[in-house]
């Protein structure tokens, strides 16, 4: 089981404007990870989608005004997982689809002097319980 997809997504241009970058995130979230002896997939590894999961960051904010945000972050780990098809289909085949299986979230207002600092903390923080809660679920 490894995690071959660490994805960021910054859904407001706005936080972007503040200096919060993608690859900032990515890079914080893998060094959590790596430190935490979590397996990842380097980039060019062909995944093997019945095993492997990825990770997803998501950053929401909504400006305020000219100094507050309220910023949703949400971290969650997807894995595929099969549904059996309904009745009218024969009942039997079986269809997949990619569910998270772990996540956590915080909602924070922040001023946007803080916004950079704090949302790398706490998506540090987040991904740090994840790895913890990984970790026990898949012992080596």
């Amino acid at each position: 089981l490894s995690i071959y997809f660490v994805d960021t997504t910054l859904a407001h241009p706005e936080i972007a404007a503040v200096g919060l970058e993608n690859e900032q995130l990515e890079n914080d979230v893998e060094l959590v990870l790596r430190r935490n002896g979590i397996p990842l997939l380097r980039k060019g590894d062909y995944p093997n989608p019945d095993r492997d999961g990825r990770l997803l960051v998501v950053v929401r904010a909504l400006k305020q005004n000219n100094r507050m945000y309220v910023v949703y972050t949400e971290v969650a780990f997807r894995r595929r997982v099969y549904v059996k098809s309904s009745a009218d289909q024969g009942g039997n085949a079986l269809t997949s689809t990619f569910a998270p299986i772990w996540s956590d979230g915080v909602l924070l207002l922040l001023d946007r002097e803080k916004v950079v600092a704090t949302l790398r903390d706490q998506i540090k923080d987040i991904v740090e319980k994840f790895s913890l809660d990984y970790l026990e679920a898949n012992p080596k």
